[in-house]
């Protein structure tokens, strides 16, 4: 069974907090529209969360046990026959794809049409996570 839990990033104390994802309803909202999101780190206890850092984990860890979330930036190891060259990566940002129903990485590869090239996810290849998109936008 797929573990389902999320990851944001406290408005607090600007720590990674991973739980459930809750969104509230802010009684001052005119529209009505959820203003506060919270991770529930230890039910019914929440944590507010900045909502543009919530990411779900993807049910992947990396090479060193990490468990792997939107939003992150992972080095893509593949193995090669080369003897020169052991190994040959690719860096990318992890994101949910709507499309194609499951989460995908972007490349460095551009397609011929100019778009960015993605691939699928896998549990059979090789992942670091180096970083995420909000912490460590740099590595973009």
């Amino acid at each position: 069974m797929k573990e389902i839990l999320f990851r944001g990033k406290s408005v607090d104390t600007g720590k990674w907090i991973n739980g459930f994802y809750v969104q509230k309803l802010n009684p001052c909202s005119e529209d009505g529209e959820p203003r506060i999101h919270f991770i529930m780190d230890v039910p019914p206890f929440g944590v507010a969360v900045y909502p543009e850092t919530v990411g779900q984990y993807t049910g992947l860890t990396d090479k060193n046990c990490k468990k792997i979330f939107e939003g992150d930036i992972v080095r893509h190891y593949n193995v090669t026959t080369n003897v020169d060259s052991k190994w040959i990566f690719d860096f990318g940002t992890v994101f949910w794809d709507n499309e194609y129903q499951g989460y995908r990485r972007t490349t460095h590869e551009v397609s011929s049409e100019g778009t960015v090239k993605t691939y699928t996810l896998s549990a059979s290849c090789i992942y670091e996570v180096i970083g995420n998109i909000h912490d460590n936008p740099e590595l973009l």
